[in-house]
């Protein structure tokens, strides 16, 4: 698996007369000439670099909804999906975040990491599994919440997903903050960078949960904090392994919410030269 973008990388490069490879150790056989190839040639070495790179896929997966000098991060489970209907109706452009220029002001909301891991989850079970079960939460056989960690995008960390992009983004934590009040923070800003979006107040979540992924959500909560519901030999604690996962996330975020300043004093500007020359 681990060499599926490197098989790629070498078969968009190869000649017709090269052997075929299956992974990198098979490359490491292959005469002289066709390693030096693509390596002095087709700068293999620099691909392997971006393989490996965590800050790589965390770039090329970024994705901004941009106008002027702002831009909005969409986060899924943070209200990602009302936000990103609502500026692609204002025709903001959507970029990769390494094509913007530094000094954007990037912002975006942000939910308590452990509660949006679960909603996550939730989100993940609903649509991938949930149809296989007719839609009855409880049918869902304990073992597989019982062993899920990572569904989609929807429950990767913050911290995994935006590495060092996500100290330059200006977030709102959604921690006990009604949705009217975010969007007042959200005007704020544009306001501080002389930008007049007016976003309608008292207008309800257009995505409400229902009774039934309300029931899946509360199986998936009980899946990590009951371990008598696990049948595994070796379980030790599945809580706990999921704070090792989120233990950075919720250090960020303890610290915007003891930060936030809903003055907008002082804002963050992308650096993206720096992130860039890392890549």
């Amino acid at each position: 698996m681990s060499d599926l973008f490197f098989k790629k990388f070498y078969n968009e490069v190869k000649d017709s007369t090269w052997p075929d490879v299956e992974n990198y150790f098979d490359f490491l056989n292959l005469p002289v000439n066709i390693r030096t190839e693509c390596v002095n040639l087709h700068y293999m070495h620099q691909r392997i670099n971006q393989i490996e790179s965590p800050t790589y896929w965390q770039t090329s997966t970024a994705i901004a909804l941009q106008y002027k000098n702002l831009a909005y991060i969409p986060v899924p489970k943070c209200a990602s999906m009302y936000y990103t209907k609502f500026f692609t109706e204002l025709n903001w452009k959507e970029v990769n975040i390494s094509e913007l220029e530094p000094d954007t002001v990037c912002f975006g909301i942000l939910q308590e990491p452990a509660s949006r891991y679960l909603k996550g989850i939730t989100e993940w079970v609903f649509n991938e599994l949930m149809p296989i079960f007719d839609y009855d939460a409880n049918a869902i056989p304990v073992g597989i919440l019982n062993t899920l960690l990572i569904g989609d995008s929807h429950s990767l960390p913050y911290t995994t997903k935006f590495g060092p992009w996500l100290e330059q983004i200006n977030f709102i934590p959604m921690y006990q903050k009604t949705d009217d009040l975010i969007k007042q923070h959200l005007m704020d800003l544009f306001l501080s960078q002389d930008c007049d979006i007016k976003i309608p107040l008292s207008i309800p979540r257009v995505h409400e949960s229902d009774a039934i992924k309300l029931e899946l959500y509360r199986l998936v909560q009980q899946s990590f904090e009951d371990e008598s519901l696990s049948k595994l030999k070796n379980y030790n604690g599945r809580l706990e392994n999921l704070y090792v996962l989120l233990s950075e996330d919720l250090k960020f975020y303890r610290n915007l919410v003891n930060t936030f300043d809903p003055t907008w004093q002082t804002i963050k500007k992308l650096k993206t030269s720096h992130i860039k020359n890392k890549i």
